[in-house]
């Protein structure tokens, strides 16, 4: 089941009476039905993951699949066949394989790539791949593994494998275990349990979902959506958030966020410049690729615009590099150089004995403090999130 069945059963589309969704999809759909819709003139499904994040999940899940087996194919270099970074592959593949370590005892006789489809309803199939499925006796043990930067809550793709897996399964299963490798970060979430009523409660919210499919909610969940450009609530929402920008007198911006803030529209500002960003993103892109294809270049009137291609230099061997810029830098050697400690504390882990991976790192973090090799450097993060009940806005 690990050649292949990730791509077979991660397409979510509509196919006669059926909609087929692809449960690590599920998020989405139970904020926006219409982004399961397959785009009617080519048929493709509306959500199809492209580009190098999504490629460097399929090579890295490939290398857990063949990991959690424990054959020798785990030594496949999946970089090469799915054309990825490899010293970004090879540090996930460490970190991956370190958490796997730690997971192990818990998920005996546990199996990958684990392929289920289960029908909901009269009109919805689930379908999806299950990273990591081990059985003991009446209770499912699930792990998904995470290789990408976003932050978005997994609860429904979880509920939807455990809701999956009881159905497959019966009653046999009385409850199960979900719990999120984080293989960027090297840390494994808590468990969260779902008993057969929790499940029962989520395939109802499934099921409220379809019958308001056809109605377009944009947000935050339009990302990654192919849909996003086309739908039309997306795109008032884009025009809303330009219109905001512009309404904003760049000169004076300081002197009106304190008016915006009075009136509650600094979350609005924020949202606008990110959907702005991002729309401004994709229209460079898609120019930058209609020139390439007409010649690179295009005539517009009195103006041409000229793909042109330009040279830069990277030191290619850092081990050849080292002594001749120590020679030359000397003690501004820092300037120029950036050591990546995660990197390196991976490096030593997977040099380490089996078992002494946590040890190894945290001897190395220890050898660099003790040095005064490390600092700690802070940094301001901007989010935007609900206030719980109960709580008080510190800003009143």
């Amino acid at each position: 089941m690990v050649n292949g069945a990730r791509a077979a059963t991660k397409r979510g589309r509509t196919m006669g009476e059926k909609i087929k969704i692809g449960i690590s999809r599920l998020p989405r759909f139970l904020a926006c039905g219409q982004s399961v819709a397959a785009p009617e003139d080519t048929g493709e499904p509306a959500i199809n993951p492209t580009g190098p994040a999504a490629a460097m999940g399929r090579a890295v899940h490939e290398h857990m699949a063949h990991r959690v087996l424990g054959d020798d194919d785990a030594t496949t270099n999946f970089a090469e066949r799915y054309g990825v970074d490899q010293e970004e592959y090879d540090a996930l593949c460490r970190r991956g394989d370190y958490l796997w370590e730690t997971l192990l005892p818990n998920h005996p006789q546990a199996f990958p790539e684990h392929g289920v489809s289960v029908s909901i309803g009269e009109e919805i199939e689930l379908q999806g791949v299950i990273d990591v499925c081990a059985i003991a006796g009446k209770v499912a043990c699930i792990i998904d593994w995470k290789t990408g930067r976003s932050d978005r809550d997994p609860w429904a793709q979880l509920a939807g494998y455990g809701l999956a897996v009881a159905r497959t399964l019966g009653r046999e299963i009385e409850e199960v275990r979900l719990s999120v490798g984080n293989i960027r970060t090297g840390v494994a979430e808590p468990p969260e349990r779902f008993t057969a009523a929790d499940l029962d409660a989520f395939e109802a919210e499934i099921l409220t979902a379809v019958r308001r499919r056809n109605t377009y909610v944009p947000g935050d969940h339009c990302q990654g959506c192919r849909r996003q450009f086309t739908c039309q609530a997306h795109l008032e929402m884009g025009r809303a958030a330009v219109a905001m920008l512009t309404a904003t007198d760049a000169e004076r911006i300081a002197e009106t966020i304190p008016q915006l803030a009075a009136d509650a529209k600094l979350p609005d500002l924020l949202a606008a410049c990110s959907l702005a960003e991002k729309v401004a993103k994709v229209a460079r892109s898609e120019v930058r690729r209609y020139v390439d294809a007409n010649d690179r270049r295009v005539v517009q009137g009195d103006r041409e615009i000229v793909l042109a291609e330009r040279m830069r230099k990277k030191v290619a061997s850092v081990s050849l590099a080292w002594p001749v810029l120590k020679e030359w830098l000397g003690s501004q050697m820092h300037e120029a150089v950036t050591i990546s400690l995660t990197t390196a504390q991976d490096i030593v882990g997977s040099l380490a004995e089996r078992g002494q991976k946590g040890k190894a790192k945290a001897a190395l973090l220890a050898a660099l403090n003790a040095a005064g090799a490390v600092d700690e450097i802070p940094y301001d993060v901007t989010t935007v999130r609900k206030i719980k009940e109960g709580a008080t806005n510190g800003t009143d």
